[in-house]
């Protein structure tokens, strides 16, 4: 255990099938998770170790019709486009009958030409209309109405300027960045004061919240090397708040397991697909108990949004409703001990703040934005905060780069490296001699931070990245980077990577280039190219010193 409560290390191992399908899961404390296939490899049953979880049925289009879930049946069906236009979830008696009655869960979906969601209708929650601009940014979503910049900030009147795009202002709540762009402060309408702190690689690794008449709270947040979340404690004067801790079990960028110190409860966490983020099932284990004490199914909308959570007798535990950008925004529970922390995909609710963990950044759902700037820079977008037109259509489980519902995971393994190398280079620099940095002070200069390697997951990647930070003689700070990959390879791979760092006593301009590289197929990885903002081998001009620092 380190000094935060959290083991050291934990330990997943997976099987695969000659087609590289994953057939096995074993989780830290060795239960599994197994995936059955039909054909080339499509999905037809999870189980875990010997439970069964779900069976499913698809078309001769391979879609999804129908999944177990305990004694409910769910069934779906689609357009001619694939998008999903009614889910129903029935008793298995009465899975063949179609009475309103029976409906445990039933939803309905409409779409304008164009693909956007424009109404929906739940069996609980009624009917919500969706209007959109002509960029597809969402204007209205049930009584909600939303206006926009030219730069997609969110703004409640047309004559307000967001400055370097940091909303400071959004329907009285307050914003407040420090200087490397992260939101440092945030002051609710109804006067609660949230203040963060940032460690060098701009993770959240504090929150102190403050409500009006109440102790203040502070909790503690900790990263593994691949920068996911692996813990979080709530600290009394300086020190850690006995059984506070919550562990988190990560199967690459997939949460798999929660452990409550306080409660002493697991949660182990079932996707539909081993390469999806829409969560499935829902198993809690009570403290030293092998067999689970409760067994969850999610019920998700068209864009993979936990709606319902039911038992496996059918009972409805919790459903809840959204606003127009994903805060929940009223929910039943059937009582006090269910526990549904999960979101938009991938997003992890933190009841302590209200922001939603997104695996690389964290999301404020009261504006519909993220709280740091993209790790991967331009290329998820000239807004560094945004997160996409709307949340009907578009998902980001990585907090990189929105993209429409139903893109591969082989994009997301490729934002995944992008990312590793932007994030490796930021550690390369948080250990850099003291020497150089004093060396600096007060100087033009542009400090480099290269990472290159190699990977394997199947095939084959060579990456090299860098970050660079630069300071001009007037004391303007500016940023760029640069990422150079060749293949393809999922997270889950080993890795060899070294770090170098290039100081040079010039200084460069902002930016952010990923020079393309050609995978087997002839094309550029990830469809980007462009030349470096600085040159890996040379940094300066001619009048400028470069010093290599080589990091093991």
């Amino acid at each position: 255990m380190n000094d935060s409560g959290f083991a050291n290390s934990q330990e997943i191992s997976y099987q695969y099938d000659k087609n590289g399908n994953r057939t096995k899961l074993t989780l830290p404390n060795k239960d599994e998770i197994r995936y059955f296939y039909y054909g080339s490899g499509h999905l037809s049953a999870i189980k875990y170790n010997d439970s069964l979880i779900t069976e499913i049925s698809q078309d001769k289009l391979h879609q999804e019709i129908s999944r177990s879930q305990g004694v409910l049946t769910s069934q779906f069906k689609h357009d001619a486009l694939g998008r999903l236009t009614q889910q129903l979830a029935t008793l298995e008696s009465a899975s063949k009958r179609a009475t309103t009655n029976e409906h445990i869960v039933r939803r309905n979906y409409q779409y304008d030409w164009v693909g956007n969601l424009t109404e929906t209708e739940d069996l609980r929650t009624g009917k919500t209309p969706y209007r959109y601009d002509k960029l597809g940014q969402i204007q209205l979503a049930g009584q909600e109405l939303f206006h926009f910049d030219p730069a997609h900030n969110l703004i409640e009147k047309e004559t307000q300027r967001i400055k370097n795009n940091q909303l400071t202002e959004y329907q009285g709540n307050h914003y407040r960045y420090d200087e490397f762009g992260n939101l440092s402060e945030r002051r609710l309408a109804n006067g609660e004061i949230q203040t963060y702190r940032y460690n060098v690689k701009d993770q959240l690794i504090k929150a102190i919240i403050q409500k009006p008449n109440q102790v203040k709270e502070e909790w503690q947040y900790q990263y593994d090397v691949l920068g996911r979340r692996i813990g979080k404690v709530r600290l009394e004067n300086g020190k850690i708040l006995a059984n506070s801790q919550v562990e988190f079990i990560w199967d690459g960028s997939h949460l798999v397991q929660e452990i409550g110190h306080k409660t002493d409860r697991t949660f182990s966490y079932i996707y539909s697909h081993p390469n999806s983020y829409e969560p499935l099932a829902q198993l809690e284990f009570a403290k030293d108990n092998e067999k689970p004490t409760g067994c969850y199914y999610y019920h998700n909308d068209q864009i993979g949004v936990p709606r319902d959570l039911t038992d496996e007798e059918g009972n409805v535990c919790w459903y809840g409703r959204y606003t127009g950008w994903g805060k929940l925004k009223e929910s039943y529970q059937a009582n006090d001990t269910i526990h549904q922390p999960f979101r938009l995909q991938n997003q992890y609710c933190d009841q302590e703040t209200g922001l939603h963990y997104n695996f690389f950044r964290y999301y404020e759902p009261n504006i519909g934005r993220f709280t740091q700037l993209d790790p991967i820079g331009l290329a998820g977008g000239v807004n560094l905060y945004w997160f996409a037109p709307n949340m009907n259509v578009w998902i980001d489980p990585l907090g990189l780069n929105s993209n429409p519902f139903g893109f591969t995971h082989e994009q997301l393994n490729n934002l995944v490296v992008k990312a590793q190398g932007d994030y490796l280079a930021q550690q390369a620099e948080a250990n850099i001699s003291p020497k150089i940095k004093d060396s600096v002070k007060n100087k033009p200069y542009t400090l480099a931070n290269e990472v290159s390697g190699s990977a394997m997951a199947g095939v084959g990647l060579d990456f090299t990245g860098g970050l660079a930070t630069s300071r001009d003689k007037d004391g303007k700070i500016n940023k760029c980077g640069y990422i150079t990959m060749c293949g393809n390879v999922g997270i889950d791979g080993g890795a060899q990577v070294s770090n170098r760092i290039a100081y040079t006593n010039a200084s460069t301009s902002t930016g952010l280039s990923f020079p393309s590289c050609t995978d087997v197929s002839g094309s550029a990885v990830g469809g980007i190219g462009g030349s470096m903002c600085v040159n890996s081998s040379y940094l300066g001009g001619d009048d400028s010193v470069t010093h290599l620092l080589v990091l093991p």
